[in-house]
């Protein structure tokens, strides 16, 4: 099911919920035929509201027919949005709403202002400000007050009881971040753009009744911006330059350092010589230091799409230079909340976020999940030489569907469940053993288990024999050799290519 107003209060969705559950289990029963229970599968934020609405339709009493309920990578403690992003946002909105642009757009089309106003404004939604783990406010202060409440409701509610109840993260089993740490820059952003002596002649030019392309623009970019500024030195003679920097940097680690600025500037160069600035907007904000670093943490990740480009232009009448370095991604449901970490009993430490959560080898209390099963993801591709690994990150996109936990979920569907392991691939895994022998020493590959099978080998051939057992080897010297390389190729079906140790 979709919802026809998302961002409204959850509790008022899983009413919804609610209603189409029961209107499902009154078309069974007036068919007559339909007796297979239900599965409740939600996905995101569908999945809080269906925790929600089954345990509300069993505390009145009512049977709601289910026997399964998948949480497919639910906040179920709140979702994450770098705090350098809501700054932006909040800065963005603050721009456009004190331009007249909101004006201008209100008398073209009154429906692209209510859209553009609601993008803008949907920080400050109910279901986006019970869900957010920490939001950010106009003045840089962070809220927390509708988040605790929801959380505080979810706990005293509970899980339904007569259903299972099993979870899907998107994050990594391995616990590996998402590629940084905290403090990383997310966007780093520097650009300008400056008209050329023709260019500078041409906005000079008359165009209809003495007005020239000069006092067009600029009057238009003046009533955009609303700096009048703009428009008086813009229609002048001169050189004119747009500039603009921007650096949003992921949450640091208990630090109150600047995480956002946005700088845009307009500079005329008087008669090609004199210098004016003009100040379009400016804006910085620091960090919470109360906020946990989980930008970078291990769960199912959202994709910004901004990537990093270099882009310059030089010719007769325009040259610019753009720089964007960017990372396409953060960690928007940490798997601590997915597979809900302590059930909300225990404050969770940066170490929780980071941790690794193995489907057959689930965490104890106090950091125990509520859940009956659950899957992490794991697409581990992994090269070591020389103590040297290269692991590709094998977190997923929020809500993402792979053959792994597609699997997962049909065999919870089809009533025979499994459980994933693949943490004997996950290690930065080394060969252990002497560094030189004589006549005979034993090589091992410490932490690799389950369904991984080793093959051994070395270079040169016929120096020394080889005899393999397991993730054990014991090498035999035939005859004397300076150096030889003794290579350990991890086969598994949680790789899709071998790990190579050498």
């Amino acid at each position: 099911m979709d919802w026809g107003a998302s961002a409204d209060y959850l509790e008022r969705n899983a009413l919804v919920l609610e209603a189409v559950i029961k209107w499902v289990n009154n078309k069974k029963a007036a068919d007559g035929v339909s007796t297979q229970p239900n599965v409740v599968l939600g996905q995101s934020m569908g999945g809080i509201l269906s925790r929600y609405a089954l345990k509300d339709l069993e505390n009145q009493g009512y049977n709601h027919q289910t026997r399964l309920f998948i949480n497919w990578d639910g906040p179920m403690q709140g979702a994450n949005v770098p705090m350098a992003y809501q700054h932006l946002n909040r800065h963005i909105n603050d721009v456009y709403i004190q331009s007249n642009i909101p004006n201008l757009l209100g008398r073209v089309n009154p429906n692209i202002r209510m859209v553009a106003t609601n993008a803008l404004n949907l920080i400050d939604q109910p279901a986006p400000q019970e869900m957010l783990m920490n939001r950010a406010l106009d003045n840089g202060t962070t809220s927390n007050t509708m988040h605790s409440a929801w959380q505080a409701k979810l706990l005293a509610i509970g899980y339904p009881a007569q259903c299972r109840n099993v979870a899907v993260s998107n994050g990594s089993e391995c616990g590996l971040s998402q590629n940084y740490g905290p403090y990383t820059d997310l966007v780093n952003f520097n650009g300008n753009l400056n008209t050329r002596f023709l260019a500078d002649v041409a906005l000079q030019v008359p165009i209809v009744g003495g007005v020239s392309i000069g006092d067009a623009v600029f009057t238009a970019l003046g009533y955009a911006f609303n700096n009048y500024w703009i428009t008086a030195l813009g229609i002048l003679p001169g050189r004119n330059t747009f500039s603009m920097s921007a650096d949003m940097k992921a949450q640091p680690n208990g630090t109150s350092q600047q995480i956002y600025s946005l700088n845009i500037s307009y500079k005329k160069t008087l008669l090609w010589l004199i210098p004016i600035t003009v100040t379009i907007t400016n804006r910085t904000r620091n960090a919470d230091p109360a906020i946990i670093p989980v930008d970078g943490s291990p769960g199912g990740y959202y994709s910004t799409g901004i990537t990093s480009s270099n882009s310059s232009l030089s010719n007769l009448l325009i040259k610019y230079n753009i720089s964007l370095t960017s990372i396409p991604q953060f960690n928007f449901v940490p798997t601590t909340s997915s597979l809900d970490i302590g059930g909300g009993n225990t404050t969770l430490q940066l170490s929780d976020y980071n941790a690794r959560y193995i489907g057959a080898a689930p965490p104890v209390a106090p950091l125990n999940t509520p859940f009956a099963n659950f899957t992490t993801e794991f697409d581990l591709n992994q090269t070591c030489v020389d103590d040297a690994c290269t692991i590709k990150d094998n977190n997923e996109q929020h809500i993402e569907i792979t053959a792994r936990n597609g699997d997962w979920a049909a065999a919870e569907l089809n009533g025979a469940p499994t459980t994933t392991n693949c943490s004997g691939a996950c290690s930065n895994n080394v060969i252990s053993g002497p560094g030189s022998f004589c006549t005979s020493a034993t090589y091992t590959v410490p932490g690799i288990v389950g369904n991984n099978i080793v093959t051994w080998s070395v270079i040169p051939t016929g120096i020394v024999s080889l005899t393999p057992n397991g993730n054990n080897v014991t090498l035999i010297e035939i005859t004397p050799y300076p150096q030889i390389i003794l290579t350990a190729s991890i086969t598994s079906n949680c790789s899709g290519t071998p790990l190579v140790l050498s």
